[in-house]
């Protein structure tokens, strides 16, 4: 094989601590170790090679959640076991050293080359093999794929949804109609699935919680709380320039705080948009303000999105999508230089009773929000909320 030119690409070890997310400065978790023998993908020549794999989107979780609160049926989660050693076989030869070591128990040699048959972890197409062989399985089992959303099943009986499911790599999160678990168990059973469980429960970073009367609640107090503050110097002024080690410290709680407004919580999404213009660029008064966010969003951590049981019926629900926006009123850094006058955008495209536009109140389940500058210099309030408008429409 090597003198046909096959390549050995090194492998190692990669340990995660299971417990991290719990842990904080007053609270000792103990540990859950955990550690996984992954290729060096980045050695790969992918010429020619798809490699790209989609992942669940906010938007297909939501409307899962949507699904099973409305239907009042149990949400459900499911985490495959070592997934991508479950994917479609390899088409080309993988060749892969054991790093230092070795590995004693199974009598392998530190040195030895393997021969990978399916994709493992590290590989570059790894998650496009185990997407395709999940696809191909689901499907055969009577569901179909969401046109918009590439990780949305969907299984109907006589026309009516009767379960839908939403993917992220080897999370799955679901939902059936008594009577039709049959089908989600059927995938399950062709798997090796570590564990199966009812909410409440942990998925892609969020707590799921689902009460009585079948109503959802999604938070994500864990990855909220454990989001550290930039530390500040007590005499520095606030049109002090960061340092590139507080630039970088900027940015990784401004992105942190983006990833919790994008699941979870709409509120915070105008207040990060603004850091996110200066991350990369900020002063000392920027990271003052991020530290007030934070402090802000950690003071609130329990809270999160609803979904209710009642007041929407997916038999006859819309799709509505509301926005606003500000007129000449915001100062955004571009490229390192601040512009006065510019304008923000934001919307929320929710699933409401089809005649929520003739309703004084309605019950809504969000989907998708969101909240940025526009890029055009406005020169009129109707053209601002025409711009809001369109990015609503179009999301």
């Amino acid at each position: 094989l090597l003198d046909e030119g096959v390549k050995v690409n090194p492998m190692q070890w990669i340990e995660t601590d299971k417990n991290a997310h719990k842990r904080r400065d007053d609270k000792h978790i103990p540990p859950e170790l955990k550690s996984r023998l992954v290729g060096c993908g980045n050695f790969e020549d992918t010429d020619g090679l798809r490699t790209d794999s989609p992942t669940g989107d906010v938007d297909a979780h939501n409307l899962v959640f949507s699904w099973c609160a409305s239907s009042k049926v149990k949400i459900k989660s499911a985490d495959i076991s070592s997934a991508y050693l479950q994917g479609k076989q390899n088409d080309r030869v993988i060749l892969y050293r054991i790093p230092k070591g070795g590995i004693p128990e199974e009598g392998v040699h530190e040195g030895d080359v393997l021969a990978a048959r399916v994709p493992i972890y590290g590989t570059k197409d790894a998650g496009r093999g185990f997407w395709l062989r999940l696809k191909e399985v689901v499907i055969e089992h009577g569901y179909t794929l969401n046109r918009i959303l590439p990780t949305m099943f969907a299984l109907r009986d006589k026309g009516k949804i009767v379960g839908t499911m939403s993917s992220n790599v080897d999370d799955l999160l679901y939902g059936s109609l008594p009577g039709f678990e049959k089908a989600m168990d059927a995938i399950l059973d062709t798997f090796d699935v570590r564990e199966r469980n009812n909410a409440p429960f942990r998925f892609c970073g969020k707590e799921v919680v689902q009460h009585e009367d079948f109503s959802i609640t999604v938070t994500a107090k864990d990855n909220t709380e454990k989001i550290r503050p930039i530390e500040i110097g007590e005499k520095r002024r606030g049109t002090d320039k960061c340092t590139a080690e507080e630039t970088t410290c900027l940015r990784s709680v401004v992105a942190a705080m983006a990833w919790v407004a994008r699941q979870v919580r709409p509120g915070l999404s105008y207040r990060v948009s603004k850091l996110q213009s200066v991350a990369g660029n900020g002063f000392v008064k920027d990271m003052r303000d991020c530290n007030k966010v934070l402090e802000y969003a950690q003071e609130k951590s329990h809270e999160g999105i609803h979904f209710a049981s009642s007041g929407i019926s997916w038999d006859d629900a819309v799709v509505c999508s509301i926005s606003d926006a500000s007129f000449c009123n915001e100062t955004v850094n571009i490229n390192g230089v601040p512009e006065p006058g510019r304008s923000q955008q934001g919307y929320v495209v929710c699933l409401a009773p089809a005649g929520v536009v003739n309703l004084p109140e309605a019950v809504i389940h969000p989907i998708s929000w969101s909240s940025t500058h526009i890029k055009r210099v406005c020169r009129a309030t109707l053209m601002a909320e025409a711009f809001a408008l369109i990015k609503a429409t179009e999301a």
